[in-house]
């Protein structure tokens, strides 16, 4: 099980941003997203802590809230998942 402590606006702007600069830029490798959920206070319990943070942005692209809070970076988002 993978628990985490994080606020949530600041890990979800967090998330948002790595998630696109990992599309576009490939020099973010997965230990930068292993380190930043670790920073958010995500422990791995079972599933790796890079599959769970695809998990949370293809979550928070998805969320109305989130959406409504970071158009440009769902619309990115989205727009790649979709390649």
């Amino acid at each position: 099980m993978t628990t985490n402590t994080a606020t949530p606006k600041a890990f979800t702007a967090g998330a948002l941003t790595l998630a696109i600069a990992r599309y576009k830029y490939r020099g973010i490798r997965d230990r930068d997203v292993h380190d930043f959920m670790a920073r958010h206070g995500f422990s791995q319990d079972g599933p790796t802590l890079d599959t769970v943070f695809w998990m949370e942005v293809n979550r928070l692209r998805q969320d109305p809230a989130t959406i409504e809070a970071f158009p440009r970076e769902c619309a990115e988002l989205t727009r790649r998942a979709e390649l």
